[in-house]
């Protein structure tokens, strides 16, 4: 029995060491931590020489990323090719767009360079002038109620051999009783007999001036939001085909 207690009295713990050395030597707990305190310096000190390290390649690797994200966009803008701008006066897709100055033509040569025009597939002629002023420069009389009813921005182009013009409206009810208005002075201008007459073509209400047995001009509303002038009826519906595509897109 003496014996397991001399064993037992070998065994030692930390936790016995501390209340020893607190007896013996009047210590506390907060003393001895104090005197470890050069251990804690030590590593504050590694700390502190570990963050400029630390921070130097955080720097590095946001500069190597700037960098990069630079190169990437600079090879990016070189190989995308450039968007195409596209006139505010396209108001359906066109296979071919061209520019033409009528600034110095008289109204005949206006009339001559746009039927010169004709190409395969849908021509865009885009003009810088406004429906006030290109009416003007081709001597038409429109009464002021009908530009008042109509966007300054129009469509001039060719469909196959045959020009057109598509007004947009902004009154509906004003751009007919308009249109009505002008077919008189059109008639007064080319002193002509003939008159407008209406046409049913294709469930389509048409106005068409016709000249023997074929149109010279006529035009129709669709959806009361534009007016398409042409002098061909294939033509007028080419190009109702193509509006109502670009409704359904959008």
């Amino acid at each position: 029995m003496d014996e397991e207690k001399s064993e037992l009295k070998q065994i030692r713990t930390f936790q016995g060491d501390v209340v020893e050395a607190l007896k013996k030597q009047n210590e506390s707990l907060y003393s001895i931590r104090q005197k470890e305190g050069p251990v804690y310096q030590e590593s504050e000190t590694g700390i502190k020489k570990i963050l400029p390290l630390a921070a130097g390649g955080l720097v590095l690797m946001a500069l190597a990323l700037g960098i990069g994200y630079r190169a990437y966009g600079e090879y990016v803008r070189k190989t995308t090719p450039p968007t195409p701008t596209i006139p505010e006066s396209r108001f359906i897709s066109a296979e071919n767009s061209v520019n033409l100055d009528i600034s110095n033509l008289s109204p005949r040569e206006i009339l001559e360079t746009i039927e010169s025009k004709t190409a395969r597939g849908l021509n865009h002629l885009v003009v810088k002038e406004n429906l006030d002023q290109f009416l003007n420069k081709i001597n038409a009389n429109p009464p002021g109620s009908l530009i008042r009813a109509l966007d300054p921005i129009f469509m001039l182009g060719t469909l196959g051999q045959s020009p057109f013009i598509i007004l947009r409206v902004s009154s509906y009810e004003n751009a007919f009783a308009g249109m009505l208005a002008w077919e008189k002075n059109f008639l007064e201008d080319f002193q002509t007999s003939s008159v407008f007459r209406d046409v049913a073509s294709r469930n389509k209400d048409v106005r068409a001036l016709y000249a023997s047995t074929t149109p010279a001009i006529l035009y129709s509303f669709f959806e009361n939001r534009w007016i398409i002038v042409t002098d061909n009826f294939e033509t007028l519906h080419g190009l109702i085909d193509r509006l109502t595509r670009q409704l359904l897109i959008h």
